[in-house]
This record gives C-alpha cells, structure tokens and sequence, in this order.
C-alpha cells in the first residue's frame, strides 16, 4: 500500500499518463490553478466544469496530440498535473514547419508544493514533446512557476501577449 501525505495523496514523485478515471481529480485541480490565478472557481456545479469534463475525455482520447501527466493513483486525488500539446502556427526562423509545443494546465495540489512534483511532470512533458520533433515550446508562466521554466531554459518573449474576450462566456 503507498504512503498517503496528509493530503490523503499518495506519496511518490513519478508522473503517469492520466486516464479517464482521472478526470474528476483533473477538473478539480483546474479549479485550483484558477483558483491560485486570482480567479474565483465558482461552485462544484459550475457550467465550465462539465464541459471541462468533456474536454479532458476528448483530448485524452488523442495521445498522439495531448500528453496528460499526473501524479497521483489512477481515480484518487492527485498531487500534480500538467499538459502538453502540438499547435500550429505558420511556419517561421523558429519553427520551420509551423508546429510548435505547448505545455499548459500545471497545478499542484497546496499541500503537495514544493516536493518536485511539478519540475518531474514539467521534464515528463518536455520529454514527450522532444519526441514529436518540434523545435519551439511555448507556454505561459504563473509566478509560482516562473523560475522552474527559467531553469529549464525558458525565457520572455520580447512579443507582449494581450488578450480581449469577444463575446460574454456561456
């Protein structure tokens, strides 16, 4: 039997593929990244977490485009999450044939911070990127991740990011 932490999660540093049975413990843990972002969640009945829900099982469905890590048991509560995907862009210097990596969705449980969760699914996912032969990772950076992506060799892009919504969220 694992070693539960305090948080009822099993101890261990070693990223997984997530599977459907994840997919509750995932939504959760977008509401905690939101949550951490300054955003509020809303309720557990929120409209955004079905249909995040939905999402998770679409993109899991595609494991030659999305790269799921966790760590955790498969079904229970997870202390870490990450993402990585393919995008396209035209084709530039940077990236010849268009196709660049993502890595998104990193979150780590409160109380399983700082134990090397998130720099263990963070080198699992740019693994799995290296293997899809992209030459550009991209990704957007919270503070708390900031100096974990600058260790890995990330750096600003001199391109400010600016976003607007275009019609109110359903």
């Amino acid at each position: 039997m694992a070693h539960l932490t305090r948080d009822g999660v099993a101890a261990g540093n070693q990223p997984r593929e997530a599977t459907a049975a994840d997919i509750t413990e995932l939504v959760h843990l977008r509401a905690v990244m939101l949550s951490s972002l300054g955003q509020d969640p809303g309720s557990a009945g929120a409209p955004w977490r079905k249909q995040s829900a939905t999402r998770f099982s679409e993109r899991l469905a595609r494991p030659e485009d999305w790269a799921f890590r966790v760590i955790g048991p498969v079904g229970g509560p997870l202390a870490a999450c990450g993402a990585a995907w393919l995008i396209e862009r035209l084709p530039g210097p940077a990236a010849p044939d268009g196709r660049r990596g993502y890595i998104g969705f990193m979150c780590t449980r409160p109380g399983a911070r700082r134990r090397g969760h998130g720099s263990e699914i963070f080198r699992s996912l740019i693994e799995w990127l290296s293997t899809r032969g992209v030459a550009r990772l991209e990704l957007h950076a919270s503070p708390d991740g900031l100096e974990m992506y600058r260790r890995a060799g990330f750096s600003e892009d001199p391109y400010l990011a600016m976003y607007r919504m275009s019609s109110s969220p359903k």
